[in-house]
């Protein structure tokens, strides 16, 4: 039972959660150097994230964040980031079918049994279709189910007359 209980956790652990991780890092530079970099995103107080070269950390989940490059004598300027779908959720389909399958397989023979055979099919679709998505919902949840972009930053700081 225990193994089981374990199978089941690692399957719904989510593909993109275990690769991608809940953060992304996204190298800043400048020209010149030495530009402050404030950090700002939805619901956070904005932050200093240091000075250029430098590399930033974004939580993949945050949707709407923008960093502002600052030096004394330079106009500033704000880098916006969006949030797109990550290429490793695809790699939930393998753990999802698998669980999708258990999942119908625990659910649909019981229901077929006491119910007949249309409600074991209708009771093992919604099963699977539960099952399956799961590791997709774990990688959404945690946020690694995306990536920040721009992946890097460059930015040439325009002088002030």
């Amino acid at each position: 039972m225990k193994t089981i209980a374990l199978l089941t956790t690692l399957l719904a652990a989510g593909c993109a959660s275990m690769v991608n991780g809940r953060f992304q890092n996204v190298p800043v530079t400048s020209s010149p150097a030495h530009a402050a970099i404030t950090l700002e995103c939805p619901g956070e107080e904005p932050s200093h994230a240091g000075y250029t070269p430098a590399t930033i950390r974004l939580r993949r989940g945050a949707d709407g964040c923008r960093i502002t490059l600052s030096k004394l004598g330079y106009y500033e300027e704000t880098v916006r980031f969006r949030r797109v779908p990550s290429a490793v959720t695809a790699l939930d389909a393998v753990p999802g079918a698998v669980l999708g399958a258990a999942a119908a397989l625990v659910v649909a023979l019981p229901t077929e049994l006491v119910a007949g055979e249309d409600a074991g099919n209708a009771a093992g679709a919604a099963a699977f279709n539960k099952g399956a998505s799961a590791p997709f919902a774990i990688d959404e949840h945690s946020g690694a189910a995306f990536d920040q972009v721009p992946r890097e930053v460059h930015v040439d700081l325009v002088p002030r007359p």
